[in-house]
C-alpha cells in the first residue's frame, strides 16, 4: 500500500502543479488515475488507519496524525481534479497524434475559470496564439518548437526550466508541433517525460 500511495500521490503532485503552474500539455502527456482507482485506494487507506487505531487498547498505534490527514486530503483533492479534468474532456493523448492546440485551449479555459486561475487563462491564450500564428511554418512532420522559432533544427539545446514555466509549458526544446489540415498539434518529446515531471513535482 505504501508503494501504491507513493505512486498515486506523486502523480497527483505533478497534475496539481501542471494546473497551478499553467503547463496543461503535461496532463495530456502523462494522463491521470481514474476516480474509481483513487476512491478504492482511499477506502483501503482508511481501513488500514482504523485497523491500526483499534489493534490494541493498551498501546498507542504511533500514527502521525498530521501526515495521515494530509494523505486523506490529497486523495480527496486529486479525486476532485480528476472529475474536473474528465468533465472538460481532458484525457491522455495518443503520443503519435498529440493534442490539437486549440482543443487544449478550449478544454483548459473553463478549468481555469472554475479554479479562479484567470491569469493562467490569459497566459495560455497568449502562448497558444503565438504558436498558431506560425502555422504556415509548421510542417506535416513533427518538429521541435525550437526549430520553428529559430529556424534551425541543428541548434537544439538543453531544456530550460525557467522557459518551461514562463511559456505555459511549451518550452521549445521539449515541445514538438505538427500542422495537419489547417490545425496545429502539439506533444512533448517523450524522452523528457521524467525531466518535466521533476520540474513540476519540485515546484508544487
Amino acid at each position: 500500500m505504501k508503494r501504491q500511495l507513493h505512486n498515486v500521490l506523486e502523480r497527483f503532485l505533478a497534475i496539481f502543479s501542471a494546473i497551478k503552474d499553467n503547463t496543461p500539455l503535461f496532463v495530456y502527456h502523462s494522463g491521470y488515475d481514474t476516480d474509481g482507482a483513487i476512491d478504492s485506494l482511499s477506502i483501503k487507506f482508511n481501513e488500514y488507519v482504523m485497523n491500526q487505531l483499534f489493534e490494541s487498547y493498551m498501546e498507542s498505534p504511533g500514527l502521525d496524525k498530521e501526515s495521515y490527514i494530509k494523505v486523506i486530503l490529497s486523495l480527496a483533492f486529486y479525486y476532485g481534479l480528476v472529475n474536473l479534468l474528465r468533465s472538460n474532456g481532458v484525457e491522455k493523448y495518443n503520443h503519435t497524434a498529440g493534442i490539437e492546440l486549440q482543443e487544449l485551449k478550449r478544454s483548459f479555459e473553463p478549468i481555469y475559470e472554475t479554479l479562479g486561475l484567470t491569469l493562467n487563462k490569459a497566459i495560455l491564450s497568449h502562448e497558444t496564439e503565438r504558436l498558431s500564428k506560425e502555422e504556415n511554418k509548421i510542417t506535416s512532420e513533427w518538429m521541435k518548437v525550437l526549430s520553428l522559432l529559430r529556424g534551425d533544427q541543428e541548434k537544439v539545446s538543453s531544456p530550460n526550466k525557467r522557459n518551461f514555466f514562463a511559456h505555459a509549458g511549451f518550452e521549445s526544446n521539449v515541445t514538438e508541433c505538427q500542422a495537419t489540415k489547417g490545425k496545429v498539434f502539439v506533444r512533448y518529446d517523450d524522452k523528457y517525460r521524467e525531466t518535466i515531471k521533476k520540474w513540476l513535482c519540485f515546484s508544487a
